[in-house]
């Protein structure tokens, strides 16, 4: 029985994961093993590990590595706490596959920690690029050290030809996320008013602005013009958190000052995956810097605005329109997106895009896939 490790840090990673698990553990010669790390771990982020617990009911390996706060340092040192108990974890229980996800830092954890066990990595989400991000750089490093590649779209298979991977290993699948959206029982408006209290039968704005790392010193400026920007918009807005990046604090004590005075505004700081679908859903259009605003919007049917350069060479639905940080832009956007019509279209949508990944790695499951060779473009 081939035992096969799904690493999740965050409830993004999550989104990917669990529409995978659940094609996974359709096959009996395949034992499923879960670890949560990082983002999901502590007090100091909600519990979010709850958002994961309450889907897969066992998590076999919990990991405690969060930062304590969100700077240079604590953020290093939560890594090397998180390398030294993957280590410990597979000196005692090596699994013989183990998948990992897009880009955050936590994810080097595990990725580091298997290269002395040389245990086969499965990577979903490679070949994008976000050129305002450190994401960027960690990806990359992660396609590098992985042996399988699950991409969304063709551009991001060639991405990775570029970086040197072998073309056998490449899988174009769409985003797996999508699988779950397709599947889901959106919360209508009333149960969304009746949760948090906000009244969202009314049109509402989605806000969710995640620090840039490649421009950490410019995040409170950033932040301040995204409120002032929407200062005296006539919709109400709902604040999601940001991620746990450098700089979140500033970010989170911004929002939470703008929602003391402005009454019609409402920060959440956790919520389920289904809730946030929801709530972009039914918003009457989403701003921010946030993944989900290019990768689940155009599933979602949500109007976006996408502001600064943290998804800068992402592939971009026709539902987004990008801005400049500057507030006089952030509002000439607000104005176009409310007069934007478009017809969605998704091209990170891949019809059983979880399916397609079971296939290619049970096709390649007796593969030698530990010695790799440098592709040459010729």
């Amino acid at each position: 029985m081939k035992k096969i490790l799904f690493c999740i840090t965050s409830r993004a990673d999550f989104s990917l994961a669990y529409p995978i698990i659940k094609e996974f553990k359709k096959i009996k010669k395949f034992k499923i093993l879960i670890s949560t790390s990082g983002y999901l771990s502590g007090n100091k982020y909600g519990k979010k590990i709850r958002l994961v617990k309450d889907k897969i009911k066992k998590i076999d390996f919990e990991i405690k590595n969060h930062p304590l706060d969100d700077n240079n340092f604590e953020i290093t040192k939560s890594l090397s706490k998180g390398i030294l108990s993957f280590s410990n974890i597979f000196k005692k229980k090596k699994p013989d596959f183990m998948f990992v996800f897009a880009d955050k830092y936590e994810m080097l954890a595990p990725v580091i920690a298997s290269l002395q066990y040389s245990i086969p990595i499965c990577h979903v989400e490679g070949g994008d690029v976000t050129e305002g991000a450190i994401d960027d750089n960690i990806r990359h490093s992660i396609t590098k050290l992985s042996h399988l590649h699950f991409v969304s779209t063709k551009e991001y298979k060639n991405r990775l030809i570029q970086l040197g991977e072998e073309k056998w290993r490449i899988k174009t699948v769409g985003s797996p996320s999508l699988d779950l959206i397709k599947k889901i029982n959106f919360k209508t408006k009333n149960e969304l008013s009746k949760i948090y209290n906000f009244n969202a039968n009314k049109d509402f704005i989605l806000c969710t602005f995640h620090p840039v790392t490649n421009e950490i010193s410019n995040t409170s400026k950033y932040i301040s013009n995204l409120l002032q920007s929407l200062k005296k918009t006539k919709f109400p807005i709902i604040f999601t958190s940001p991620n746990a990046d450098q700089s979140r604090s500033i970010i989170t004590q911004q929002i939470k000052k703008f929602v003391r005075k402005n009454k019609n505004s409402l920060y959440i700081e956790k919520q389920p995956y289904v809730d946030y679908l929801s709530l972009m859903r039914h918003s009457n259009f989403m701003i921010g810097n946030s993944s989900s605003g290019i990768i689940e919007s155009a599933t979602t049917k949500t109007k976006v605005i996408n502001i600064g350069n943290r998804q800068k060479g992402r592939i971009m639905p026709r539902n987004v329109i990008n801005s400049k940080y500057n507030v006089a832009d952030i509002k000439k956007k607000i104005y176009q997106i409310s007069k934007l019509r478009v017809k969605f279209n998704n091209p990170y949508y891949k019809k059983n895009s979880s399916l397609k990944i079971l296939r290619f790695f049970v096709k390649n499951l007796n593969r030698d896939v530990l010695t790799k060779k440098f592709y040459d473009i010729k």
